[in-house]
């Protein structure tokens, strides 16, 4: 199940704060397979000299040009379109993988945004089709929460690849010999990639101060989840689950303030995640 916090304060005011997007926090993460112990990067010349690079000067395009340039990233080995490992983000396969899980719960909305930028990040092929620009869905989130009033709902559900933890040790990859680059191994007995899925929702707003009722919202634009029809939302209001449908909207009404948990199902596909 995926599950969100809305921290509600029950007052005659209607203004809505914004929340500022979470930009960038996933920056510099693991690297994997990389060797590295020291801050420098160390190439060798033709002329059989050693240059040393400080490493926080190199692009993270580099570094994925650096470790990940040698393999074959098309849609035949990469059907998702999304290789987390080349996002340099380490997800933890427990993580919004549908199983229900507090760890899973997403306090801000930023957040999401965050997460959708991993996706962005991790795309090897035309066949990741998730909006391109994070800043872009931000933007016009926010521009629909002022313009109807509404709240909307996130929705992000993707499958993905990652690279097995036993890639190396099965020969399905191979190093180069400065044990930085992956290399694919010809006639290998099966994929190096195991295939996730990741589901999480949220809605814009954590943090709302209002009197009377909250119209919470599923815009396509915002329906992130191909091949899914409708979902099930518990809101936290005594009401339990709720069937909805993408373009839907619902009205909730609290009677007291505080912490509410929103928790959501997918029952197209028997599946559930906490996010």
């Amino acid at each position: 199940m995926a599950g969100s916090i809305l921290k509600l304060m029950i007052t005659a005011n209607e203004a809505i704060s914004n929340t500022k997007l979470l930009k960038h926090i996933f920056m510099k993460k693991y690297l994997i397979f990389i060797l590295l112990s020291l801050n420098y990067l160390i190439s060798f010349s033709q002329t059989n000299t050693i240059t040393l690079e400080d490493t926080n000067l190199v692009t993270t395009q580099r570094w994925r040009d650096t470790c990940f340039g040698l393999i074959d990233k098309s849609a035949s080995q990469i059907p998702s379109g999304y290789l987390m490992d080349y996002s340099l983000v380490s997800l933890n396969d427990s993580s919004f993988n549908g199983l229900y899980s507090s760890n899973d719960t997403i306090a801000e909305s930023g957040a999401f945004f965050a997460l959708h930028n991993m996706f962005t990040s991790a795309k090897v092929n035309s066949n990741g089709t998730l909006p391109a620009s994070t800043d872009t869905l931000f933007i016009d989130a926010y521009r629909y929460l002022r313009n109807t009033g509404y709240v909307p709902l996130l929705f992000l559900y993707q499958p993905y690849q990652k690279i097995r933890s036993t890639a190396l040790s099965q020969g399905l990859f191979t190093l180069t010999p400065d044990s930085i680059r992956l290399k694919d191994v010809a006639g290998r007995s099966s994929s190096p990639y195991d295939t996730k899925t990741f589901f999480a929702f949220n809605p814009l707003e954590n943090s709302i101060t209002q009197f009377n009722n909250i119209t919470f919202a599923l815009p396509s634009e915002f329906w992130l989840m191909n091949g899914i029809t409708s979902v099930s939302i518990d809101f936290g209001d005594g009401s339990g689950f709720r069937s909805l449908s993408e373009n839907g909207t619902v009205s909730i009404y609290y009677n007291t303030a505080g912490t509410k948990y929103l928790t959501c199902k997918n029952n197209d596909l028997l599946w559930y995640t906490y996010g």
